[in-house]
């Protein structure tokens, strides 16, 4: 069995955050892993914003992107 959880470690001892549904004495393996914070918010995609910058200062401009394509497909159908 492999379950993912969250705990908190107080020193001493790892306390999960969620009940456990292990017999007591059972003995288990564990992985540690600090979270990062922005993962525990399930669909939060804020860590990506800003991630990547192109250099190009109209590169979120979507009339230029359109422009852009247009000549681009234009460009490569016209030599057939």
């Amino acid at each position: 069995m492999t379950k993912t959880l969250e705990a908190t470690y107080d020193g001493e001892t790892l306390r999960p955050d969620e009940p456990l549904d292990l017999k007591p004495n059972t003995r288990v393996r564990v992985t540690i892993e600090m979270p990062v914070e922005s993962e525990k918010k399930q669909g939060d995609i804020s860590r990506f914003f800003g991630a990547w910058e192109s250099g190009n200062p109209n590169s979120g401009d979507n009339e230029q992107i359109d422009a852009d394509l247009a000549r681009e497909y234009s460009a490569t159908h016209d030599e057939d």
